[in-house]
């Protein structure tokens, strides 16, 4: 607890720690205005003049305070209530990222953090406000997290607080795996991530990669699984270089994993529906040897245009890449290897952007299950007799998971689900990684939860058309 925390703000508006003004700038472009976290911060982490501390303050802050948001929003509610007076969005942004120094930050004493946010909130707001807000923060800093959460009675309600995740998820989870895998789920989902690059394998091999990446000042390994997966430490140097000239692609370890499944071979002319920006796609790309063809389509225009740019600095030539709207059915050709990432709730994903937490709400679920059938049946159009279609998100829910293959093979007769098997995929994982169990197996097909690689979700399934 802090020894003193000053009760006259004014005069402690001094310059603000630059790393400290970063993540609030940050947070600001996320919480106000609907930014992706893992977008901005790339780009700022990108920048060439940051040095190593400042990436690792600016990636722990910005990362935890919209991890552990929710619980940090409701103390600071809780206090300012007590006080009936309201601040501008800016200086409450300040009060949170304090709040969260005061619990989860234990190598910065709470005064020395409440001060730099005072003088942030002396910047946005006026002296009222910020004494105010040094107020609040002095009675919170004196309060123990036990004592916050056992005023609350219900227990999940108490989780939910506890873990920063909303009341409504944290019910779904503990319905749909139980209460083990939805605590390591929820604890896991505040864990910082680490930084997972994907080696352009037509360029250069795992351990070529690894000696360029170490050789500039990354402190990257080799994830194991799958192959050409490499992890650097959360907020470690970002890879700029060797990112522009096309060594290596920034992705997460779960949708690295996903192209394998499509056990893709030189000369396979593989469709990816729904492509994105072209993650899967380039991956689909290297994986052939860029012998072959990878016909991408998606319906923003504008991550086409992402997709050809990723292309061009990977060096790859197999790709062809157009905008579609996939409902419309345009003429595609027919193939033997569909991939189909469909939009999801992202729910797997809240370590790579915990601002889904705040965004997603349950009355979404049933549209986006309906969309993700839409476009299963779309896609099914192009799949030739005896073909494997490959149908993945990003989301742990069921809804949009099993439920959605299931009401698929109801209607599409010719269709069988494939048998997973990630030990014949991935063979290292049956040699002892794969410990606690690496998937769970559903009614149609594999989840991976985030928990058991250290990586987001993912949720896999093969259809087989006869």
């Amino acid at each position: 607890m802090p020894k003193k925390i000053h009760k006259n703000p004014r005069k402690y508006a001094s310059k603000i720690s630059s790393y400290r003004e970063i993540s609030f700038n940050l947070l600001k472009r996320v919480i106000h205005r609907g930014a992706y976290s893992n977008v901005v911060l790339m780009k700022t982490l990108s920048e060439p003049s940051l040095p190593p501390e400042a990436r690792r303050n600016i990636t722990a802050l910005t990362y935890g305070v919209l991890r552990n948001y929710i619980f940090v929003d409701y103390v600071l509610r809780q206090y300012a209530a007590k006080k009936k007076l309201k601040v501008n969005p800016d200086v409450a942004l300040a009060g949170r990222m304090a709040v969260y120094e005061i619990f989860f930050v234990e190598k910065v004493p709470a005064y020395a953090a409440v001060d730099e946010y005072i003088k942030l909130a002396l910047r946005f707001g006026s002296s009222a406000e910020a004494g105010f807000l040094n107020a609040c923060l002095r009675k919170i800093a004196e309060t123990a997290t036990e004592k916050i959460l056992e005023e609350i009675d219900d227990p999940h309600e108490r989780s939910a607080l506890e873990t920063s995740h909303p009341l409504w998820f944290v019910k779904k989870l503990l319905t749909d795996y139980g209460e083990e895998i939805c605590r390591s789920i929820l604890t896991i989902n505040n864990v910082p991530l680490p930084l997972y690059l994907r080696v352009n394998s037509v360029r250069a091999s795992e351990a070529e990669a690894l000696q360029r990446l170490r050789a500039a000042g990354v402190k990257a390994e080799s994830a194991g699984v799958p192959p050409g997966c490499i992890a650097a430490a959360p907020g470690e140097s970002f890879p700029t270089k060797e990112l522009d000239e096309g060594l290596v692609t920034a992705q997460d370890r779960s949708t690295q994993m996903v192209p394998f499944f499509l056990e893709p071979q030189p000369g396979d002319e593989i469709l990816d529906l729904c492509c994105g920006a072209g993650l899967k796609s380039t991956h689909l790309a290297e994986l052939i040897g860029d012998c072959g063809k990878v016909v991408a389509c998606d319906l923003s225009v504008k991550k086409i245009g992402a997709l050809r740019r990723n292309a061009r600095r990977l060096g790859l030539h197999s790709i062809r890449a157009a905008p579609a709207d996939l409902l419309s059915h345009p003429p595609l050709g027919n193939f033997q290897k569909i991939l189909l990432d469909v939009p999801c709730s992202g729910t797997g994903t809240l370590r790579r952007r915990p601002e889904i937490k705040l965004r997603l709400r349950p009355e979404e679920i049933p549209r986006l299950s309906n969309l993700q059938y839409e476009l299963l049946c779309a896609a099914a159009r192009y799949l030739l007799t005896g073909g494997t279609l490959l149908y993945s998100t990003c989301s742990l829910l069921p809804e949009e998971n099993e439920h959605v293959i299931q009401r698929f093979l109801k209607e599409h007769r010719k269709f069988r689900t494939q048998k997973i098997d990630i030990d014949k995929i991935f063979p290292a994982v049956g040699l002892g990684l794969r410990t606690p169990p690496i998937y769970l197996d559903r009614d149609s097909g594999i989840i991976i939860p985030p928990h058991t690689i250290n990586a987001c979700g993912v949720f896999i399934a093969a259809l087989r058309k006869e």
